[in-house]
């Protein structure tokens, strides 16, 4: 059994965490819906921690940034992904 203390556990979620913010701009222009699809029914009630838990997995995963188009010819403008908001 491998050791997984708080100083590893910590270090992987920061790692993980890095790895989806800097990946994100890759994502095709339907992850954005995709997401918010995913993690709408948690907002039910703005109070519990479910709730937060959602806006953290929010702001770590929707793509806030396309490739530009000088990085990539086929970038694309994202598309709306909160119609009902």
């Amino acid at each position: 059994r491998a050791y997984e203390g708080p100083a590893l556990t910590s270090g992987q979620v920061h790692t993980v965490t890095r790895l989806a913010r800097r990946a994100r701009r890759y994502f095709a222009t339907s992850a954005a819906e995709e997401i918010w699809n995913e993690f709408r029914p948690r907002f039910k009630d703005p109070l519990s921690n479910e709730c937060m838990e959602g806006l953290g997995f929010l702001a770590m995963l929707l793509p806030t940034q396309a490739l530009t188009t000088i990085e990539s010819p086929q970038a694309a403008k994202w598309q709306g992904w909160a119609p009902d908001l």
